[in-house]
């Protein structure tokens, strides 16, 4: 999961990430993840601010804001 906060995570381009694990069953709660540890398939596949834009075509319609970073 991710959450975009840009003050809470401003080392990280405003994004916080997180793990309840990738199977069953979840984990009830969840610790901050090093980006470098949780976010390679945002990076690498993501089309937008990390963000699978692809998959919901309206969310490519909203203007980023003035500082290009969503």
């Amino acid at each position: 999961m991710t959450v975009k906060d840009s003050k809470r995570f401003a080392d990280t381009g405003g994004w916080g990430y997180f793990n309840f694990n990738h199977h069953e069953p979840k984990a009830a709660t969840a610790k901050v993840k090093a980006k470098s540890e949780c976010a390679f398939c945002h990076i690498g596949a993501a089309k937008r601010d990390e963000v699978w834009t692809q998959f919901y075509g309206i969310l490519d319609e909203v203007p980023l804001p003035k500082s290009g970073k969503g």
